[in-house]
């Protein structure tokens, strides 16, 4: 598996968070090399949570005053679709993931303050914020990545087509265009071309007790 800069057009097929290198990293699959190719983000993008707590009163909160993997607490305004507007929270930009949480030590700040999007993964987060989609085309030059959405089978596109100008699909829709729009977004993802991947299986057979499952967690039985 190589780490390059630049990715020709490749298949988004994984998304994990490198801890070494602290930053996400994402794996393409290159249909015509049959390589995985590795992205680190350049952009330095870092893990966030948000609090309804100021910036002020987060600080003199006992165990999180005086962090250094807390690296900044921004005030900012997000939407908050339960209320059907905008709120005033505290954004707590941190340098690792484990400081939000996912730890048993105490010290991530979900422990300490009610936080929200603090058990989101930090990779699904990166792909959320990035506009990024699993399955869909990227290229990436000079290390900014560039959606490639290929073309999608002719049968599907008019079968899509005949869909949505079909004026009983959209009869009684709030929002016939949302759907619309929804719809093709969907389709398109879900037709991209599959790559021809390589694949390798293997079948482990172990010395089992008389009517029990060996554990696959313990490992204790002897592979045969």
């Amino acid at each position: 598996m190589s780490r390059v800069a630049d990715i020709p057009t490749s298949m988004l097929i994984s998304a994990v968070y490198d801890g070494p290198k602290r930053k996400a990293a994402l794996k393409f699959y290159n249909g015509k090399t049959h390589q995985l190719e590795t992205y680190h983000d350049e952009t330095g993008h870092l893990p966030y949570c948000y609090s309804r707590l100021s910036p002020q009163e987060i600080r003199e909160q006992p165990g999180l005053d005086d962090r250094d993997d807390i690296k900044e607490i921004l005030p900012t305004k997000i939407r908050d679709n339960l209320a059907d507007g905008e709120v005033e929270v505290s954004k707590i930009v941190v340098t690792d993931p484990l400081a939000i949480g996912g730890t048993q030590s105490g010290r991530s700040i979900r422990d300490h303050i009610q936080t929200w999007e603090s058990d989101i993964k930090y990779y699904e987060n990166y792909l959320y914020d990035k506009r990024l989609v699993m399955g869909r085309y990227y290229s990436v030059s000079g290390g900014n990545i560039s959606e490639e959405s290929l073309p999608i089978p002719e049968a599907v596109r008019a079968a899509l087509k005949s869909l949505l100008l079909d004026r009983e699909t959209g009869k009684g829709m709030p929002d016939p265009d949302e759907y619309q729009r929804y719809v093709t977004e969907w389709a398109e993802t879900l037709n991209q071309p599959i790559p021809q991947i390589r694949r390798i299986s293997f079948d482990i057979e172990v010395d089992s007790e008389k009517n029990r499952i060996p554990d696959p967690h313990l490992a204790e039985r002897r592979v045969t």
